[in-house]
């Protein structure tokens, strides 16, 4: 290879590193400024259109405390965060507490019959559309947790199983 060759070589190199940096700042930069739009998207209680077990639309009262639990039927986390909800049960009243998955009706219907919780004033087990989800609360791990106050502002988020005490 002659030197005007490998010259070209160096700097064709040195700009494809140097534009795989940039990308990777860009990049970067990007998902910094979706999570902060996420954080502060979140800090309200979100308006979202959920469907019950009865494919009613679930109306979110405003004025009560709000823990929506986003779940998925088969995650055994979930299933043991449910069973710790329903053993402590007494810390929710007063509030709303929303079951949220994107599964079909069918499978979050014979999750809720299992979870003990059904029937509870306050409990109330919803579909939400995945798309809608992601939109409002971006990619979600399950168990999640979003606990909103009585003034509609978000008091506390809970990644994965945790204990309802």
């Amino acid at each position: 290879m002659s030197t005007r060759t490998r010259r070209y070589v160096v700097i064709l190199m040195v700009l494809m590193v140097g534009i795989t940096f940039l990308w990777l700042i860009w990049a970067t930069s990007e998902n910094l400024n979706k999570r902060k739009e996420r954080g502060e998207r979140l800090l309200t209680l979100p308006s979202l259109s959920l469907l019950t077990l009865d494919s009613v639309e679930f109306i979110i009262e405003a004025g009560q405390p709000t823990a929506f639990i986003f779940f998925n039927s088969t995650c055994e986390h979930c299933q043991y965060e449910v069973q710790d909800i329903r053993k402590n049960i007494t810390l929710f009243e007063g509030s709303q507490v929303v079951f949220m998955s994107s599964e079909p009706l069918s499978q979050i219907s014979s999750f809720a019959n299992s979870s003990g919780v059904t029937g509870i004033p306050g409990v109330t087990f919803t579909k939400i559309e995945s798309e809608q989800a992601a939109s409002v609360f971006g990619t979600l791990s399950v168990p999640h947790i979003f606990i909103y106050g009585k003034n509609g502002k978000l008091r506390k988020e809970f990644k994965g199983e945790t204990k309802a005490e």
